[in-house]
């Protein structure tokens, strides 16, 4: 529950509503606290501390002192209860502690034991009324206790009757009457003498019981079902309750049970008050508890939200329920704004800037709240959720609502696991009109199931993708291979060819070889002929004459004879070198061309040139080929390794190609399980003590799944394989081919693929899966599809890249929701679109709030829903719902607050154009029930009229 100091709505108390004190002497049996005679206050005082330390410790908020016939003094100042009373705040503080909430009351015996309590006060002198009361009942306070006993209040020599105690205390006093012990000595229901007492008067709200679990007897008292004891209809068991009937405080023993706080009861309150009590009383499924603890509010729920610098709220901070919490207010009052504040706050993934391209209902939304916002707009939330506080911000950056209370690496995450349901009422209708959006919704729900499938579809997906890449790459390797291979063996049968003609080879390489030396030596010989007769011409020529000059030198004569002699040396080689090389010319003439063997040399190397071409042509082969043996010995060994090569790469791309029909059939398991998920949580779902059920029982919805059974999606898939519509495949390709009708290959697919997955339990994941499996099955297919199969084979190698995607499309599970009556007649369905927008509402409703533990936020779910559903069935729905989680709701229909028992109401009213709160708490606080009245039923004199009107 929510502790703030600030929160004002129902909170669980710890309450023990029959407490003894040392005022009834006879009973207390606390030896410390007894009280001497004369009393002294200053001994009250400090007894009354050291009573009320003692209920501080025992962890109690409430207690409600019921000593028997109150009390034989008739000084105010010397009840001891007047001094718990005044010394509660002080002690309080002390403690550092809320003061306690004390009943002021009493124990009477009417033949069995009730306890009467009355409105807390805060001095002795108002428990006058008390001390009044038990006069006027018969017993003034020296006639309260005889002998030590108790006395019973009559009138007329008559013991009072439980009637009378009700109309006097209850009815004329504003108090409110239990039954005390009533299982055992002194109780009501101890005695069958006393079940006339208990069945007919109705407005005996409680009774006390001491035993908890109760023992077959009391609890068939307490359900009804012991018929002796059962009120008539519409009547019902007064609430049950457990009080110590303390007498002492100390430990609880086996034998002794009445230590104050040793027993005790969870009470909702708001406001302490006998209303409270009495509203509890009347509602104790939502507002008693017996348990040791009272339950924990552990789900994620918002704590509070505070909204400043908005145009239309002044700046206010609402401390939310964990559980129930209504908005109210007339027009303009920011009822709605404070809700679309709570759903900003909580979308920390949608920011002003993109809630268009994300969601068009919340654009809108943000859209217009975006207009109400200052430059200082600030929206404060404060939620708990996992075991954590954190505080969410939203300001007029535009940007979307962060966290300010930690460092967060990734905070859309953190949103999202919050797990919450926000709705306007348009939302929901928009949900229940749109009907792929019944699946969207269904798995919103089941979300944390579905996820862990989603994600190994994917991962499967990606495998079968890498597959095929695969499967391509190895078709291209096989190419390459193959054309290797066949360069290799025409390498091979070359290299054979040349190889059987190397002698001829030979013989033809040597037969060059000669003619190529011939042809060396006869023009080297040339060669040298040529230049030695250009040599002797050139010494033929006469030196360089010396000239006039020789008659200048010393001794000319010798110079003129140097001249001569060499001249003539000169002329002498020339002549020499002339017959030289005719000699030389002469001999090699013989030894080449003049040779008696030159043209049979010549002949010979002709005709090895000859048969070195025959044996090329008859191999296939030109000369020059035949020649490039070298070649073509170092390519073939080259293209040899490049095959070996590609052969590996061709075995290792088959290792890491994934089995496809393997990864199929796994990929068909998740989508079963996604299935199933959803077949799970709608199980959850309808057995959840939150779903309406019909008279005989039933949960008000039927809900159909089928596997893949979306025909509408797979038809459109389909579609986009067709063929020329101009062709006979083409035109009965699916029914949205001219002249097509159901008997269409597309169609007809799908009901075959639909009967195999009743018959066979989904061994394949969609119509096309399936329609491969049965390729070579002919007979299995439909007869339209056998007709064409060779058309659709044709289409899957025309359009490859299409057809593998279609093989590994998800095609929807078909949902529907079937609505019952409470007669459990059908009132329609969404597939059959014959249910009206209130009864489609009701539906989403139901699985809404039966679902889940998170925070739901609805704005005016009323609307489009007739009266009597709204308190037959959704209000039921919200008082189940707020037990597990967080309800915000929004609503002009007084059914909802008041009937649902919402723990905090916030009412809102419209000042100077404005929204501020008018009041808040819960419905046993008197100025809630004046603003719930005002608001919602036009005031309490309209209703009152209305009542007279129609007799209700």
């Amino acid at each position: 529950m929510n502790t703030s100091s600030e929160y004002q709505g129902m909170r669980w108390l710890k309450c023990d509503l029959h407490v003894h004190t040392p005022e009834d002497a006879r009973h207390w049996t606390d030896l410390d606290f007894r009280l001497p005679s004369p009393r002294s206050e200053q001994d009250l005082q400090e007894k009354a501390r050291r009573f009320l330390h003692s209920c501080h410790s025992l962890d109690l908020d409430c207690i409600a002192v019921t000593d028997h016939n109150f009390s034989t003094e008739s000084d105010h100042r010397k009840w001891f209860l007047t001094h718990v009373i005044e010394q509660n705040q002080t002690v309080a503080e002390e403690v550092d502690r809320l003061p306690l909430i004390i009943f002021p009351g009493f124990e009477l015996d009417i033949r069995y034991h009730i306890v009467c309590l009355f409105a807390p006060v805060n001095k002795g002198k108002d428990l006058q009324l008390l001390s009044d009361t038990l006069t006027g009942m018969g017993l003034s306070p020296n006639e309260r206790v005889i002998s030590g006993n108790p006395q019973q209040p009559k009138h007329h020599g008559q013991c009072w009757s439980l009637r009378e105690v009700l109309d006097k205390v209850q009815n004329e006093l504003g108090g409110i009457v239990i039954a005390a012990h009533a299982f055992t000595n002194g109780g009501i229901c101890n005695d069958t003498a006393n079940i006339d007492d208990f069945v007919n008067n109705h407005d005996l709200y409680a009774i006390e019981t001491s035993a908890w679990p109760p023992n077959n007897k009391t609890k068939s008292v307490l359900d009804g079902s012991n018929t002796s004891w059962n009120r008539p209809a519409p009547h019902h068991p007064p609430a049950a309750i457990r009080s110590s009937d303390g007498k002492h405080f100390g430990k609880t023993t086996d034998t002794d049970s009445n230590v104050i706080g040793g027993r005790f009861t969870w009470i909702k309150i708001s406001q302490p008050s006998i209303e409270s009590l009495r509203q509890a009383f009347l509602d104790p499924e939502s507002r008693i508890c017996l348990e040791h603890e009272p339950p924990n509010a552990d789900h994620t729920h918002v704590k509070s939200i505070h909204v400043s610098g908005s145009k239309f709220l002044k700046d206010q901070r609402v401390d939310l329920s964990p559980h129930l919490n209504c908005l109210i207010g007339g027009r303009g009052s920011g009822k709605s704004m404070f809700f679309e504040s709570i759903r900003l706050g909580l979308r920390g993934e949608i920011s002003f800037e993109d809630a268009n391209e994300k969601d068009h209902v919340a654009a809108r939304q943000v859209k217009r709240l975006r207009g109400t916002f200052t430059n200082n707009i600030k929206i404060k939330l404060d939620v708990f959720h996992g075991g954590l506080n954190d505080q969410f911000v939203v300001d007029d950056s535009g940007q979307p609502a962060r966290i300010d209370s930690r460092e967060v690496a990734d905070p859309p995450t953190v949103f999202r696991r919050l797990n919450t349901l926000i709705f306007s009422q348009e939302e929901i209708t928009q949900l229940a009109d749109r009907q792929k959006s019944l699946l969207d919704f269904i798995d919103s729900l089941a979300l944390d199931r579905l996820e862990p499938h989603r994600t190994k579809a994917k991962e499967i997906i990606e495998q079968l993708k890498t597959a095929r890449q695969i499967d391509e790459k190895l078709k291209r390797i096989h190419g390459e291979f193959t054309t290797l291979k066949q360069e290799v063996s025409e390498l091979a049968r070359q290299l054979d060819a040349k190889t059987q003609v190397q002698e001829e080879l030979k013989h033809h390489r040597a037969a060059q070889e000669a003619r190529r030396y011939l042809d060396l030596v006869s023009t080297k010989a040339g060669d040298t002929i040529e230049r030695l007769k250009e040599l002797a011409e050139e010494l033929a020529a006469k030196p360089l004459p010396i000239g006039d000059q020789i008659e200048t030198f010393p001794e000319s004569a010798f110079f003129t004879q140097v001249e001569e002699k060499t001249s003539t040396a000169y002329r002498e080689l020339a002549e020499t070198l002339r017959s030289a090389v005719t000699t030389f010319q002469n001999t090699t003439d013989l030894a080449l061309a003049k040779n008696p063997n030159w043209e049979k040399i010549h002949s010979t190397i002709q005709q090895t040139e000859e048969n070195f071409k025959t044996a090329c042509d008859e191999k296939g082969l030109t000369p020059q080929e035949a020649e490039r043996i070298r070649e073509t010995e170092a390519l073939q060994r080259s293209k040899q390794v490049a095959l070996d090569a590609k052969r590996t790469e061709y075995e290792n791309a088959q290792k890491q190609r994934p089995d496809i029909k393997k990864l199929l059939k796994r990929l068909t398991i998740c989508w079963g399980r996604e299935t199933k998920a959803r077949w799970e949580i709608l199980d959850d779902i309808l057995s959840s003590d939150t779903m309406p059920h019909t008279q005989s029982d039933k949960p008000i919805l039927n809900v159909s799944l089928a596997f893949a059974g979306d025909r509408k999606t797979f038809l459109k898939i389909w579609r986009e394989l067709a063929p020329d519509r101009r062709t006979a495949a083409g035109r009965t390709w699916d029914r949205y081919a001219r002249d097509a009708d159901e008997n269409n290959i597309g169609d007809q697919l799908f009901d075959a693929f639909q009967e195999s997955v009743a018959e066979a339990k989904r061994c394949f994941g969609n119509p096309v899966q399936w329609l491969e499996a049965n390729w070579d099955k002919p007979d299995a297919l439909p007869p339209i599809v056998q007709h064409y199969l060779n058309n659709i084979k044709m289409v899957k190698e025309e359009k490859p890249e299409k057809w593998f995607e279609v093989l590994l499309a998800r095609i929807p599970d078909a949902a529907d929701l079937t609505l019952l009556r409470s007669d459990d007649t059908e009132a329609g369905s969404f597939q059959k679109n014959d249910l009206s927008t209130g009864q489609k509402n009701t539906a989403i409703l139901s699985l809404l709030l039966a679902r889940g533990n998170g925070p739901v936020f609805i704005d005016q779910p009323e609307d489009e829903l007739d009266s009597e559903f709204l308190f037959r069935e959704l209000v039921p729905m919200f008082r189940k719902a707020k037990l597990q989680r967080q309800m915000v709701v929004v609503t002009h229909n007084a059914n909802i607050p008041v009937n649902a028992d919402a723990e905090l109401v916030y009412a809102l009213n419209a000042e100077g154009g404005k929204g501020i709160c008018r009041t808040q708490g819960g419905l046993d606080c008197s100025n809630v029930t004046r603003a719930v009245l005002d608001i919602m039923e036009g005031s309490e004199e309209a209703f009152l009229r209305r009542k007279e009107k129609y007799h209700f």
